[in-house]
């Protein structure tokens, strides 16, 4: 019999590759959506698999809808992504962030509880949650040290998430994980504004990025990579949070340089900034007690993702100016 796959966010980056990934794996995917318009589920139609998943609608904070859905499927595997995901906007939304990347795990974790505690349940987590100044090897060792709403409302998950492994011995594991990225990373995200209008310059549909601050660095992943590790976490004989990073930081500037780079053009000639410059902030993240349990590390390397993104918007906006329809962000129908 397949096994059966829960997944909120699906209509999301990782919630996208997460479903591809468990389907050619013989799952069953079931999935969760706040909006289901044909232009928010433009990634899964992306994929190809729009038609091979059950998609429903679902409010994560409505504590019964959440129960109800988890009844339905029955899940054998539980990967809540869902979450509001751009930690800039918290700040004027806090409420909404609390209810949102908090509360509605509480939710989802007691629906599980209450409907069938041997669901094993994956918890999308962020290294967004970690204090500063420190190196990061273990989750054992992190010291939390949040600094927006966004973040306190996902220390909150993770610790509620810690809770009912511990209280009530449910199968729950947290990944707390750096950024990824890929070609279906939301236009909101650094990476993709950089890719996508390096493209449109390419094309001379554009003629100027215009970024905040180039000299922030960042551990960047890439997503496939990343939804690989979570279903790695649940297969195991016993639950355990993990750190999944890459171990490398990059700045904008770099990832700038090189995108403009491929498309042989000169970032300076094109990219405006007027952010004071960034210091390091010295957090360092390190997968190897994922890499020593879960046999897990990334395989796509920084050049290759900037390369990837490029390569695939860049391939988007011809196809645009070719007249053809297809599931897309900035195109969706």
């Amino acid at each position: 019999m397949k096994k059966k796959a829960f997944i909120t966010g699906i209509a999301g980056q990782d919630g996208a590759y997460l479903a591809k990934l468990l389907l050619e794996k013989g799952y069953s995917v079931t999935g969760a959506v706040r909006d289901s318009s044909p232009a928010y589920l433009w990634r899964l139609r992306y994929l190809g698999i729009m038609d091979r998943v059950e998609v429903d609608l679902l409010d994560m904070t409505d504590t019964a809808s959440v129960y109800d859905a988890v009844g339905r499927v029955r899940p054998d595997e539980v990967y809540h992504l869902a979450a509001l995901t751009v930690p800039s906007y918290s700040r004027t939304r806090p409420i909404n962030y609390a209810e949102v990347n908090g509360m509605a795990v509480a939710n989802l974790l007691e629906a599980a509880r209450c409907i069938d505690p041997q669901i094993r349940i994956f918890m999308a987590s962020t290294v967004k949650l970690l204090g500063r100044q420190a190196c990061y090897t273990s989750v054992e060792s992190c010291r939390f040290g949040p600094d927006d709403p966004y973040a306190i409302a996902k220390l909150y998950g993770y610790a509620i998430s810690d809770i009912y492994r511990k209280g009530y011995g449910m199968f729950v594991a947290s990944g707390i994980m750096s950024n990824h990225e890929s070609c279906l990373r939301p236009l909101d995200f650094v990476t993709r504004k950089i890719s996508n209008e390096a493209a449109r310059i390419a094309l001379a549909l554009s003629r100027e990025l215009r970024l905040k601050d180039v000299d922030s660095s960042v551990d960047w992943g890439y997503a496939p990579d990343f939804v690989r590790a979570m279903w790695l976490m649940l297969q195991q004989d016993m639950p355990r949070d993990y750190i999944l990073s890459t171990n490398e930081r990059h700045t904008v500037r770099e990832f700038a340089e090189k995108a403009f780079s491929l498309l042989g053009l000169d970032w300076n000639d094109f990219v405006k900034y007027d952010g004071a410059p960034a210091e390091d902030n010295g957090e360092r993240y390190d997968y190897s007690e994922a890499h020593k349990a879960l046999g897990w590390q990334p395989e796509v390397k920084f050049d290759d993702i900037v390369r990837i993104m490029v390569e695939e918007d860049l391939r988007r906006w011809k196809m645009y100016l070719e007249g053809k329809n297809f599931p897309w962000d900035v195109n969706s129908v």
